[in-house]
Parts: structure tokens; sequence; C-alpha cells
């Protein structure tokens, strides 16, 4: 049965997008845009240099062949560049993205929660709101059940328990906040 279900949790991580891939497509949704502006985007949004060229058109060419995003060659001030535009289905596959990641609790995806965020614009307002309540509930029970366990951790993991508690608990209040309207201007 373990193994059914770890083989569950793998196909489902295979058929999501990672961070990377999903602010690509993301960014291609936003306008048309080549691979150099991509990476400088991602750098300066992420704060991390860790991203090739070979990464972005890795990425690039994947969606290519889901047929996520197409390509074409467009002059631009005396240069010739590809640049990548999005499709519908791409579209379509980049909104199930964004609810799906709004709508986890699981710590291991913070930069696909955030960069969901950042797009989600793209999505109804409706649907926004229903993948935070989804996520929230989710980090709610997580919450309740680590409780049983905060008083008595066991040897040295009294911090560690205190620091989960923390994060859940400063995420459901942004949750909440967000839920509340205070975000509500869309410039955030």
């Amino acid at each position: 049965m373990l193994k059914l279900e770890k083989r569950g949790i793998i196909n489902i991580m295979r058929s999501r997008l990672g961070w990377k891939n999903l602010f690509i497509l993301g960014l291609v949704a936003e306008k048309e845009r080549y691979g150099y502006e991509l990476k400088k985007l991602l750098i300066d949004y992420y704060v991390t240099t860790g991203i090739t060229m070979t990464t972005i058109y890795r990425s690039l060419k994947y969606a290519e062949r889901q047929g996520w995003v197409t390509g074409a060659y467009r002059e631009s001030k005396n240069f010739i560049k590809y640049q990548y535009s999005i499709t519908s289905k791409g579209k379509k596959k980049l909104q199930d993205e964004i609810e799906y990641y709004l709508s986890q609790e699981l710590m291991m995806y913070y930069k696909e929660f955030n960069t969901a965020l950042r797009f989600r614009l793209i999505l109804e307002e409706e649907k926004v709101i229903t993948a935070l309540k989804k996520r929230k509930a989710k980090l709610t029970e997580k919450l309740n059940n680590l409780s049983k366990y905060i008083d008595d951790p066991g040897p040295g993991s009294k911090a560690s328990f205190q620091h989960v508690k923390n994060y859940l608990n400063n995420e459901i209040k942004w949750i909440n906040n967000y839920l509340a309207g205070k975000y509500a201007n869309n410039s955030y």
C-alpha cells in the first residue's frame, strides 16, 4: 500500500509545474517575451542567480512541445528575437496550476505558492478565494494536529515544532487578511 501511495504522490508531482516553469508560463501569459527577458525577471523576482539560459530555453521548449506556448521571430530595435506567447491551452494549464498551488498547504511548495499568488489575477477572483479557503482549512487542520505534540515533543524538538506553529499561524492570519479584503486593490 505504501508503495502505491508513494507512486501516486510522485505521479502528481510529475504532472505539476515547478516554480520556474510556472513563473515562465505566467510571464509569457502577461505579454510576449524572449528568453533573456525571462531570465532577468526570474532573477529579479526570486533574487537568485542559479538560473541559466539553458534552464530557461529547456522550459520554453518543453512548454512549446506541450502546446502551451508558441514562438516566432520578431524584429526588435534592429535585432531579430525569438519571442514566446501563450496559447489557450497554456492559459488553461496556468490557471489550473495557480488554483492548485494556491490551495496547497505544504511548506515545500512555498515558491510555487508565491508564484501562483503573483499571477492570481489570471484566475477569476472566486477561484482564488475558494483555493485560499481550502489552503486555510488544511493549515488549520495541520495546526490542530501539531498542537497535540507541542507540549511534549521530545528532546530538542520543541523549537522545531514552535517554528512550524508560528509559520502556520502567520499563514492563516495572512489568508484571513486577504479574504477580508485587506489586499483588495490588486496592486498586491
